[in-house]
């Protein structure tokens, strides 16, 4: 019998507590965290849809108002979402998310990148120790309708890579240009 083993490159990481998402729980959950974060808030989407034609529920919209009174508060909030002034249009979604949250004073960048096609992460960055971490996407279909799993993870060092890996990409994204 052959024993397999972790691959050494890759950390491991100890937590404190792990508490898994479904479905609408997701939104709840991450509304949750946002409203306690007391310094850092930073979030990387693949899609942000905050379409009020698409958003009847309303969830999508919850989460932004949340970043908002997230920075109005002092908080460093950050939202990193993929590029959506590229060709692509199921990228063009962002575009409502990202000015809106832009007039209300969160900082938002785009991802542009010739090696990668999206950054295609979905998780958000509260403070020193709580990460979630999921497959959906802050859209109607990602909080509702799908059948979607995150992970609510209390962990320092996850938390610390995290952080470290958003930084490098936030630092290469590109702030995108305003509306005319």
């Amino acid at each position: 019998m052959t024993t397999r083993s972790r691959p050494p490159d890759l950390p491991l990481f100890t937590a404190e507590s792990a508490a898994l998402a479904l479905g609408s729980d997701i939104a709840a959950a991450t509304l949750a965290a946002l409203e306690r974060a007391h310094y850092r808030i930073w979030a990387s989407f693949f899609i942000v849809s905050a379409a009020l034609d698409t958003d009847r529920s309303g969830r999508v919209r919850e989460l932004l108002d949340a970043l908002a009174r997230a920075a109005r508060r002092g908080v460093d909030t950050r939202l990193l979402v993929d590029d959506y002034t590229s060709e692509r249009d199921e990228f063009a979604v962002n575009l409502v998310a990202a000015h809106y949250l832009i007039a209300e004073g969160v900082p938002v960048r785009v991802f542009r990148s010739e090696r990668h096609p999206s950054t295609h992460s979905k998780c958000v960055i509260v403070d020193d120790s709580i990460a979630l971490i999921g497959s959906g996407n802050w859209s109607p279909g990602g909080l509702l309708a799908n059948l979607e799993a995150a992970v609510v993870v209390t962990s320092r060092d996850l938390n610390a890579t995290l952080a470290s890996r958003f930084a490098v990409t936030w630092d290469a994204a590109e702030a995108p240009e305003p509306l005319t």
